[in-house]
């Protein structure tokens, strides 16, 4: 998904009360950016964003940026670390 102004990543369906991504901030209709600095969506797919998780442990911290469409803030954090701000 492209935001327009140049922004790519992967739109946020749903998030599951209590994981990761919930305990993170994250929420349904987020568009997640650069989970540790890496582009993602640049071909249309979610290659990028399963390149990045396939080698991290479910308990491993990773960096990750946020768009909050509905209000345009840009959010930066961690999941299972610093919740966004």
């Amino acid at each position: 998904m492209s935001d327009g102004r140049g922004n790519t990543g992967i739109w946020v369906s749903s998030v599951a009360s209590g994981s990761p991504a919930d305990r993170a901030g994250i929420k349904p209709a987020d568009i997640l950016l650069e989970p540790e600095r890496q582009v993602l969506a640049t071909d249309g797919t979610m290659r990028d964003y399963c390149d990045v998780l396939r080698p991290r442990q479910p308990t491993a911290v990773m960096e990750i940026r946020v768009l909050r469409f509905q209000t345009g803030q840009l959010l930066t954090g961690q999941i299972n670390g610093r919740p966004l701000a």
